[in-house]
């Protein structure tokens, strides 16, 4: 039989999360680093492995002024290729288990996702003189976004995937003809 607690004297509390909740997150990072880990492969076969116009990307460049103001020695390069989804079925993450907050129970799938809809993928290079730790610690310090992209008004990171990448969002405004963008990396 259970005791009723004397006045002035509180319940226990069931305990919040314990170790199911430890698993749950275990689970979802290692998941997470495995999406990191499949992402960076992809990129890197993009950025090192396909050439360029004969295998779809076609250089962008800025008006003459752009480039004089912004690019002037000229070491910049900008490739644009439009792409379907490379994973073939819908991004939408399939976790283990189920139950979190933010997840769609385990099963996963988007019904909008469109597998032949294409995207817009650019890739950059650029020489910045500088140490590769210094740069990245620069660009992921979300209070220098302002400094490094004065397009962008609004920005804030979503979530930490690994301990070297993020997800961020970002808002830049119109500009003349171009329609106001959300953006996600």
């Amino acid at each position: 039989m259970a005791q009723e607690p004397a006045a002035g004297q509180q319940q226990p509390q069931p305990q919040q999360g314990g170790l199911g909740a430890l698993a749950s997150r275990r689970r979802r990072a290692r998941d997470f680093d495995r999406v990191s880990l499949a992402v960076e492969k992809w990129a890197e076969r993009l950025l090192f492995e396909e050439g360029g116009e004969e295998d779809g990307w076609r250089e962008v460049s800025c008006n003459k002024l752009m480039r004089k103001k912004f690019n002037r020695d000229g070491n910049v390069k900008c490739y644009l290729k439009w792409m379907t989804d490379s994973r073939g079925e819908s991004p939408a993450p399939k976790l283990e288990g189920g139950g979190d907050d933010d997840d769609d129970g385990g099963g996963g799938g988007d019904p909008n996702f469109d597998p032949d809809r294409e995207h817009a993928c650019v890739k950059v290079y650029a020489t910045i003189d500088a140490p590769l730790e210094d740069v990245c610690l620069y660009l992921s310090d979300a209070s220098r976004v302002p400094e490094y992209n004065s397009l962008v008004e609004s920005h804030r990171d979503l979530e930490d995937v690994s301990p070297h990448s993020k997800i961020t969002w970002g808002r830049c405004p119109q500009i003349l003809f171009i329609k106001p963008r959300d953006f996600v990396t």
